[in-house]
């Protein structure tokens, strides 16, 4: 009997190993995957020279922790692999793509970081040698086609194509499940979050040694074994090393193999006591493995003894020390398990979250070895928000993960260097990097925390772009006589004392310029400095670099989702950067190239925003490090995963090129209407990722892909959400957009013990903010519902009124309702590229849209005409109509208005009444968009 506890689902995820064959299936793939990578790292040359062996294992040491890694590794979707060997360097859409070229390329080139560093200390950042692009460049190698990027070409486009994308994913979806511990009240954290904990103390423990990568791949391997059989762990871990030798023995060099063995060896005694990898494998399950704490609610509280006697169990507790306990806990049924693992992770919590406890509890004595530093963006929205153009802000967001996670990940690394020159940070010491926040461990030098902090807040690059960091650290692990863990929440407390600085007012003011100077033409905030083009130095900054990077590497990058090949640029034929907007919103021609009737009645762009509810009350619930590691890591899976499985959907509704071959698109497949969508999706996407997103994309398919990607999401995390959407015209103000969306968003949520997955939709065809969007509620709250369901039966939910506007009838599975949903807006959406309407526009579909808006208008109408807006009216008006008119669309739209378990409050309660008149109406005029009438 094994299974973990989900905070989220307060419940235990038990593992069937009545299937054993599941399990061995995806060893056999993990094992496939290392066996390719292994070959490719030995094909690594440096000028046409084989590399030093421990150089090989350092690099497979790091894409071993990026697989294990797999949320934070993967973006959201994958590169074509062809585009990337003929570039010579991989295409770089995010921070974490420069993180994992960054942390490869330094084994290669040890002066990479010196390098980065001595011009991130420079003072010109927005143009010259010393700008931030070539900063960037230095690392992808496009500054000089460097001999370290061609080396390792190869492997980057496989870590990165769609074969290893979909391995790994379900790999991930396996091993997120399998405990590190299987006792109750052990099995709060995953096996991943455990062998990437005692890799990162393996390597903290010790300062210098000549063994460190065989250690390291070693310790992040050592538990492999639990995957397929966690009673013979140690001897699974030995199996799967010797099933990889003996296939790669004939294939590679003899020294590297010798390593291999050697980390084999290291894995396979990791029981035997006395090495570092013991020591780190201790440390790292006394981090997760509150034992002491378990022991004594098992022997101690009256209510579990209750449980576990009538359970007929009093003797359990004497399991926990036996030498192969884990035959006692066979013995329970797959209900008492559970029973009891929940009943001890909530005493747990009490006893650790109480005041008493806090008190008692203090940090272990004894000097500093391993330091977590935390770095928190301060101000995200507000510094995104702050770009008017929409390539901007593109960039503005990648800026954010850039400078929490990459950008310090490179200086702790360069100062860790100086520290001697074996030293070097291992990828798993970022234990997260997202959401605008990162975590990263490092060996505790002596006052090495606080010239880190130092270092990282002197930065030009903050000052030139006008940003504020937050930098926060506290000790991890500490070493007295031996050595001792910090518990989680002693590190919370301790951080969250340094956090109060936030607060702080800061009294110290900037003078941005001593003389008169026009305002910047860009944000209107700031005196402008750059004379040619009047920007100040934050827009100066970001325009450099998103004239070449940002949106302009979404728009110009090969993509391949699932089968499918596509180029967002290609689908246009103006210049993409000058006509972001119009391109995103479905235009393939720039808009004065369009007809007057396009111009007249331009599509829609639709700007989505979604977050995680009660994220924050689950993530306080979290008790051990691991299991704060397998949250943030399954939930950034989730949104990651779910975005990519939604863009396969769309994709997947255009025909098969004839030879089956992955062609890219051009603007005149008219037939291509699922590649066009996706292509400006994929260009639109500001940030995705931690428990958020923000999204724009065509008006048209915004409703319909927001409902399948936010119940993919949720399905995979298991939380809920709650997102909001604005349709707006191309010309709108960006900032208005972004600062609207969010008010919709929170206007949105279902929250509470009956939390639902929601979507607010609010349209404008002039100007939408937060404030004209209260007023609009307001005004109409009795026919604007806003926290519109997904799905559901008591209440009209947005699925629902998706099919019957565009005319889609039920289906076997979601999946297949999907595909025609989007089939549906594809034939819409066709009146917009080249060949339309002679090509692909299906006019009764449009006749159908343009009914059901005519019908919807004439009803806001009638409430209007109806006493001042009483709802009851409205109601007799829908209840008359439904009997009297012929047309079966009216009909049916009557129907399921009248069917909503809220159209009844309204006749007795006035107060309560609200039914989703206007949502509707938005809904359907989201399709209308572009549409030629």
């Amino acid at each position: 009997m094994r299974g973990i506890f989900s905070p989220v689902e307060k419940d235990v995820i038990v593992i069937n190993d009545e299937k054993p064959e599941n399990m061995n299936e995806i060893v056999d793939k993990i094992e496939n995957i290392f066996i390719e990578l292994i070959k490719r790292v030995d094909k690594i040359q440096l000028d046409d020279k084989p590399i030093d062996q421990n150089i090989k294992l350092k690099i497979l040491s790091e894409l071993v922790v990026g697989i294990f890694n797999f949320p934070m590794m993967i973006g959201y979707v994958n590169l074509s692999e062809s585009k990337a060997n003929e570039r010579g360097n991989e295409p770089i859409l995010n921070s974490f793509n420069y993180l994992i070229t960054y942390v490869l390329k330094r084994h290669l080139d040890p002066d990479l970081s010196g390098k980065i560093y001595s011009r991130l200390k420079k003072t010109d950042l927005s143009e010259g040698e010393n700008s931030l692009e070539n900063v960037l460049n230095l690392i992808t190698g496009e500054e000089e086609n460097s001999s370290e990027n061609r080396a390792l070409n190869d492997i980057l486009s496989y870590i990165y194509s769609k074969e290893f994308r979909e391995s790994l994913a379900e790999i991930y979806e396996s091993l997120k499940n399998v405990p590190a511990d299987t006792r109750p009240g052990y099995n709060l954290s995953s096996v991943l979050s455990h062998m990437t904990l005692t890799s990162l103390i393996a390597w903290g423990i010790q300062e210098d040694s000549y063994d460190l990568p065989a250690i390291r791949l070693a310790a992040v391997l050592h538990d492999i074994g639990k995957v397929k059989n966690y009673k013979e762990h140690v001897q699974g871990t030995n199996e799967f090393f010797n099933n990889i030798l003996n296939k790669v023995k004939n294939d590679i060099h003899s020294d590297f193999l010798n390593q291999l063995e050697h980390a084999r060896g290291k894995a396979s005694s990791h029981h035997q006591g006395g090495g570092y990898l013991d020591e780190a494998d201790d440390l790292a399950a006394s981090i997760d493995r509150l034992s002491d704490l378990v022991k004594d609610i098992l022997n101690n509280d009256q209510d579990v003894k209750r449980w576990l006697e009538e359970k007929g169990k009093s003797d359990l507790p004497e399991c926990y020390d036996k030498p192969r306990q884990y035959d006692c806990f066979d013995e329970l049924k797959e209900n008492e398990y559970k029973e009891l693992t929940t009943m001890l992770y909530d005493k747990l919590y009490d006893r650790i979250s109480s005041k008493s406890e806090k008190t008692k509890t203090a940090q272990p004595k004894g000097s500093p070895v391993l330091t977590l530093m935390y770095i928190d963006f301060l101000g995200i929205q507000k510094f995104i928000s702050s770009f008017p153009k929409l390539k901007d802000m593109s960039t503005a967001s990648f800026l954010v993960d850039f400078l929490v996670s990459t950008l310090p990940f490179i200086v702790i690394d360069y100062m860790i260097t100086q520290k001697g020159k074996k030293n070097y940070l291992p990828l798993e010491a970022l234990l997260s990097g997202y959401g605008g926040h990162a975590m990263i461990a490092f060996r505790s030098y002596e006052n090495l925390a606080e010239e880190v902090k130092k270092e990282i807040l002197s930065l030009d690059l903050l000052s030139t772009l006008d940003v504020s960091l937050g930098v926060y650290h506290t000790p991890m692990i500490v070493k007295d006589v031996k050595y001792k863990s910090v518990r989680y929440d002693e590190i919370w407390e301790h951080l969250k004392e340094q956090m109060m600085d936030r607060s702080k007012v800061r009294w110290e003011e900037r003078a941005y310029s001593y003389e008169p100077k026009e305002i910047c033409s860009n944000c209107g905030l700031r005196p402008a400095v750059k004379r040619d083009d009047k920007l100040c130095t934050r827009c100066a900054a970001v325009r450099s670099i998103s004239d070449l990077k940002g949106f302009h590497n979404k728009v110009t990058a090969t993509y391949v989702v699932g089968g499918t090949v596509l180029t967002p640029q290609n689908c246009f034929s103006g210049k993409v950067d000058e006509y972001a907007m119009e391109f995103i919103s479905g235009y393939n021609k720039p808009p004065e190239d369009n007809s007057n009737e396009d111009v007249i009645n331009p599509p829609f762009i639709g700007v989505l925003k979604f977050d995680a509810n009660d994220a924050s009350k689950v993530y306080s619930r979290v008790i051990t490090y691991g299991m704060y590691l397998d949250l943030s890591y399954s939930m950034d899976y989730a949104i990651k995963q779910g975005f990519y499985e939604s863009l396969k959907d769309l994709v997947s509704i255009d025909p098969s090129d004839a030879d089956g071959s992955l062609k890219d698109m051009i603007c005149a497949d008219s037939n291509k209407v699922g590649k066009h969508l996706a292509a400006r999706i994929l260009s639109g996407v500001m940030y995705l990722g931690g428990d958020e997103g923000l999204i724009f994309m065509p008006g048209m398919i915004s409703v319909p892909f927001s409902l399948s990607f936010i119940k993919k999401i949720s399905e995979k995390s298991k939380f809920k959400f709650k997102g909001g959407l604005v349709l707006i015209k191309p010309k709108h103000p960006v900032q208005f957009a972004i600062e609207s969306v969010e008010e919709v968003m929170e206007k949105a949520k279902i929250g509470g013990e009956k939390s639902e997955n929601s979507l607010g939709i609010a349209l404008t065809t002039s100007i939408i903010t937060p404030e004209s969007f209260d007023t609009t509620l307001n005004l109409y709250k009795s026919i604007l519902r806003v926290k519109n369901k997904l799905e559901g039966d008591d209440e009209i939910n947005l699925r629902k009124a998706v099919k019957l506007i565009l005319n889609v009838g039920d289906r076997k599975t979601s999946e297949e309702e999907t595909r025609e949903i989007y089939k549906a807006v594809g034939e819409l959406y066709s009146s917009l590229l080249d060949k339309a309407p002679a090509e692909g526009v299906n006019e009764e579909r449009v006749e159908h849209v343009m009914d059901v808006i005519r019908t919807l208008e004439d009803l806001v109408s009638q409430y209007f005409r109806s006493k001042g807006g009483d709802p009851k009216f409205l109601i007799v008006y829908m209840i008359r109509e439904r009997a009297r008119n012929e047309d079966e669309k009216v009909r049916s739209l009557m129907e399921l208005l009248l069917r909503d378990a809220k159209v009844r409050i309204c006749l007795t309660k006035q107060e309560e009444c609200n039914f989703p008149l206007l949502d509707m109406l938005n809904v359907s005029k989201s399709f209308r968009g572009g549409l030629r009438r």
